[in-house]
């Protein structure tokens, strides 16, 4: 949704309340269908990308996720990159992503992401589809990776989450999670644990 400075302006506007309603896993909005008028619901959960020059409003502004751009310098220099270009080059990734996507929607619709306890509120409900990805698509290292992004992007310090000894058990939960076992020995663990990264 580009240049949306331009034009998702109107608080009151029907497209606001879409956006804003397409936050929740619940995010529905009624609209009348046909000659008849028939009153027909629509679900309207999915991530979308918004592009725009200056901050959103408050209400889109909470529901997100912030990336920050700034113009290029005259003393900076970067290959240009030809739209018509991008589109072919990425391709392949595109149809990767895709058929990744088919393959695990199922389980990510039921998933329930292990989640920093510093995110709450709109914080949570942004990072959870997301670290819902991390942890189905990689190991143990991929998922704290996430969550520590996810608490860095939300301007928390690591510090300021969860104490030591809760990190410890969230990681074993995580590590049970990855493997899919319900047993594992003490030595096996260890070595699992061993093998994460340190949280500085």
């Amino acid at each position: 949704m580009d240049e949306a400075d331009t034009w998702l302006l109107d608080e009151k506007s029907d497209l606001r309340g879409i956006v804003n309603a397409g936050h929740s896993r619940q995010g529905t909005v009624y609209r009348c269908v046909g000659d008849d008028n028939d009153v027909t619901p629509f679900h309207i959960f999915g991530p979308k990308v918004i592009a725009q020059i200056g901050k959103p409003a408050k209400t889109i502004l909470s529901r997100s996720i912030v990336i920050s751009q700034r113009r290029k310098r005259a003393d900076e220099s970067v290959t240009h990159l030809r739209q018509q270009d991008g589109r072919r080059k990425m391709a392949p990734l595109r149809r990767k992503w895709r058929r990744w996507a088919d393959d695990n929607l199922d389980d990510l619709c039921k998933s329930t992401p292990d989640l920093p306890t510093a995110l709450i509120n709109r914080a949570r409900d942004n990072w959870e589809p997301l670290l819902s990805i991390a942890q189905r698509v990689g190991d143990v290292r991929w998922s704290n990776l996430a969550a520590e992004t996810a608490l860095a992007m939300s301007g928390i310090s690591v510090d300021d989450d969860e104490p030591v000894k809760i990190r410890l058990l969230a990681d074993v939960q995580r590590v049970f999670n990855e493997r899919e076992e319900p047993h594992l020995s003490a030595q096996e663990l260890i070595d699992v644990l061993n093998k994460l990264p340190e949280i500085e």
